[in-house]
């Protein structure tokens, strides 16, 4: 799909505007993209005065905790809330504070009322788990990619319309409502469209009734701003990658006029840290070449060995493996708890390394693509994987010819 349809995002705008509960998702081990339009997201729907809460699964990528609203990142699909309901003080003017009694290790809550009696039986608490009218998916191409996580949540999840918001070639369109753009160069880039769309419709928008909306000239800030342009950046490699198109270069200047902290950005994505280095140092020393190929893996005894994660792993692909000379398609194989994850990027326009990654059931776009094989890191099955990758990738040229 090469662009968002009318009517999709349509209903989607009118679904956000009249739902009040709505939980925000997207993929496990979240990147810049995943993250930004996470959060982007998030700090909009804050500002139309939404209950919403904003998910990741796994382990996000290291660094991006300088975003707006990170700290306010949720980990579980399943969470308990406590109802406090006090029956006939409904039009009452109440004051609420909360004080930690670190001895007990309680938190207490004091609701107090001025002028006003509170009879005991006239107070109800319960508790139950939040289940969303809406589900926000973002950045995700397959719900599959969400297990077992998302099945596990089937009882808080299975009343909620699902919107899909991604830009990925392979998704599956899973959603009641998809907005999707395979044209876009990153989920963020997406958002910014449907973004546009809801806040024209917000302030041209009178009737709105059981959930007004404050009146806004738009829904960006600065904040907002920044969390989208990361994942742009994030998702053209700063806008070396060829997926960089003119669009994305003017959607950016148009996050740059709204405020957007370029240069804080930046100074993150190209921070390392001492265990990343040696992570890269690891996939350095391994690395094989084959007539315009290259590739190199991780185990998880790396990881162990150099008191490293497998976060540290990201963003050596394209900082290191595809700007080597001569190189067409680079790959590199990390051994994790799931099985050996492969990443493939594509330095020849003309190779579609999501084609190729197919080969393993994986997916993503013609530049960038990943897969999982599930079978354990032995250096036997690493380089079976790689020579499977390797053929593949002469019968991608041999069509070419």
């Amino acid at each position: 799909m090469s662009m968002l349809e009318a009517t999709q995002k349509q209903k989607a705008v009118e679904v956000l505007t009249k739902s009040q509960r709505i939980t925000l998702l997207t993929h496990k081990d979240p990147d810049g993209d995943a993250l930004g339009s996470l959060l982007a997201l998030f700090l909009v729907l804050q500002k139309l005065k939404k209950e919403v809460r904003a998910v990741y699964l796994g382990t996000p990528d290291p660094g991006f905790d300088f975003l707006p609203a990170y700290q306010k990142l949720h980990r579980s699909l399943k969470e308990e809330e406590v109802v406090f309901t006090l029956e006939g003080l409904a039009d009452s003017e109440a004051t609420l504070m909360f004080r930690k009694d670190l001895e007990k290790g309680a938190l207490q809550i004091k609701i107090s009322f001025a002028e006003k009696t509170i009879e005991s039986d006239k107070i109800k608490v319960e508790k139950m788990m939040f289940k969303p009218e809406v589900l926000v998916t973002l950045d995700v191409s397959d719900l599959n990619q969400l297990e077992p996580e998302f099945g596990e949540a089937k009882e808080a999840l299975e009343k909620a319309i699902i919107i899909n918001i991604d830009h990925h070639k392979s998704n599956t369109q899973f959603g009641d409502i998809n907005l999707l753009d395979s044209n876009a160069t990153a989920t963020a880039e997406v958002l910014v469209s449907f973004l546009e769309a809801l806040s024209s419709s917000l302030k041209n928008d009178e009737q709105v009734k059981n959930n007004p909306v404050p009146k806004t000239l738009s829904l960006f800030d600065a904040d907002i701003a920044t969390c989208l342009l990361c994942g742009i950046l994030t998702d053209t490699s700063m806008f070396q990658n060829n997926n960089t198109t003119p669009k994305s270069l003017t959607v950016a200047a148009q996050l740059l006029g709204l405020g957007a902290r370029r240069e804080e950005i930046v100074r993150h994505l190209k921070t390392q840290s001492l265990s990343q280095l040696r992570v890269k140092a690891r996939v350095l020393e391994r690395i094989k070449t084959q007539k315009g190929f290259i590739y190199s893996y991780l185990l998880q005894k790396d990881f162990e060995e150099l008191q490293a994660s497998e976060v540290d792993a990201s963003g050596i692909i394209d900082k290191e493996l595809k700007t080597v000379a001569g190189v067409k398609v680079a790959l590199l194989l990390v051994e994790t708890k799931e099985g050996i994850r492969g990443r493939l990027r594509s330095i020849d326009d003309r190779i579609d390394v999501a084609k190729i990654a197919q080969v393993f059931g994986g997916g993503g776009h013609r530049g960038a693509a990943g897969f999982l094989v599930s079978k354990e890191g032995s250096l036997e099955n690493i380089e079976e994987i790689a020579q499977k990758i390797f053929e593949a990738i002469n019968l991608e040229q041999d069509e070419l010819k």
